[in-house]
């Protein structure tokens, strides 16, 4: 007697069992692409993840004003930038709050200038950094020698006659003289040195006749050297450009006049 098993039949009219179609992840080059690509989803998953979580993400673009200012003036820096084409830089870092990085600047700055560059510039930056860093003294000796640096400069140019001065006068001293003369008035008031404060601010006024708020520190300014009549007609001239400002109302109330 056989021991081999008879083979089942299949019944009348029922089909047999279909063969087994070949899938997708059978195919062993296939498969393995899927797990790779399953992979990469995952780590830029976690890298997502972990970004968010640490708090590596916030706005690339500056929200400040004095971040775009730095965000231009570092953007205008190049390997050749010498002398005074770095204040624009030194300044945002100043008005951003970082003295040390303005610092390192004016330092390459300096290093750059070559034979008869300008360093007026320079030394307004410097004296800027110095009044926030609280160094009055220092602030105001460079303050006086950018101003007398650019007043030397303008000088030089109308001794050369002809079209050089006649541009030099019509340009003036320029917006930096100025704004040196501003920066010395500041620090004198801070040093308690009003009349010659004021004097500084004399200069700045004369060519920005509007500016409110400079009226209103030199109205405090000569409120401190005892000009009461002076104060007065500076606190009224910026109610007169600004009517509501508050700082000027509280000029005349230190003084004792009504509004």
């Amino acid at each position: 007697m056989s021991d081999a098993k008879p083979i089942p039949k299949t019944p009348p009219g029922k089909p047999g069992p279909r063969p087994k179609k070949p899938g997708l992840l059978d195919d062993p080059v296939i498969r393995v692409m899927v797990y790779i690509s399953l992979a990469i989803v995952v780590v830029f998953l976690v890298v997502i993840i972990s970004v968010l979580v640490s708090g590596v993400t916030r706005p690339t673009s500056p929200r400040s004003l004095a971040e775009k200012e730095l965000a231009v003036a570092s953007a205008r820096l190049t390997p050749e930038t010498k002398g005074e084409g770095w204040v624009p830089y030194i300044e945002a870092q100043v008005a951003a709050g970082d003295t040390t990085k303005a610092r390192i600047a004016l330092r390459q700055a300096r290093a750059s200038v070559t034979g008869t560059m300008s360093v007026s510039g320079l030394d307004l930056a410097e004296a800027r950094i110095e009044r926030v860093a609280g160094n009055e003294e220092k602030a105001l000796a460079l303050a006086d020698k950018a101003m007398k640096g650019y007043k030397a400069k303008q000088d030089a140019a109308i001794a050369q006659g002809g079209q050089a001065a006649v541009d030099a006068q019509s340009r003036g001293l320029g917006a930096n003289y100025y704004d040196s003369a501003l920066v010395k008035a500041y620090a004198l008031t801070k040093l308690e040195r009003w009349k010659e404060a004021v004097a500084m601010f004399d200069i700045y006024i004369r060519v920005n006749p509007t500016a409110s708020d400079i009226l209103i520190d030199r109205g405090n300014a000569k409120a401190s050297s005892n000009d009461k009549a002076g104060a007065e007609k500076d606190f009224r001239e910026a109610l007169r450009f600004v009517p509501y400002d508050e700082e000027a109302k509280a000029g005349l109330k230190r003084i004792g006049v009504a509004q």
